[in-house]
């Protein structure tokens, strides 16, 4: 067990989602990349930082809903997720990694 995990062990309620505490996981490590981010492309870590926390928010929220309630909420996380995954975070390495260059 890594320190990250860990740590969500210990301060997550026993009947949390595993996506959630991956979420949560995943939400670390983007907001420790955008901080990398020069401040004329602030705007684009600002979107991986709300992106980030909606997805375990969402989560959460759908996890104490039922029915088509519940399933709308995990459909939002799932779309922060996916826009997250495939678009914001590409760019922010992307951005490290010209910056780290220079």
């Amino acid at each position: 067990m890594n320190n990250t995990e860990e740590i969500m062990s210990n301060t997550l309620p026993r009947n949390t989602l595993i996506a959630q505490t991956k979420a949560l996981e995943a939400a670390g490590i983007a907001i420790a990349l955008v901080t990398r981010v020069p401040a004329p492309l602030k705007s684009i870590a600002d979107q991986a930082i709300r992106s980030a926390s909606s997805v375990p928010a969402n989560l959460s929220e759908g996890h104490g809903r039922f029915g088509r309630d519940r399933t709308h909420h995990w459909r939002i996380a799932y779309a922060s997720a996916n826009i997250r995954a495939r678009t914001v975070l590409p760019v922010i390495v992307v951005i490290s990694c010209l910056t780290a260059s220079v």
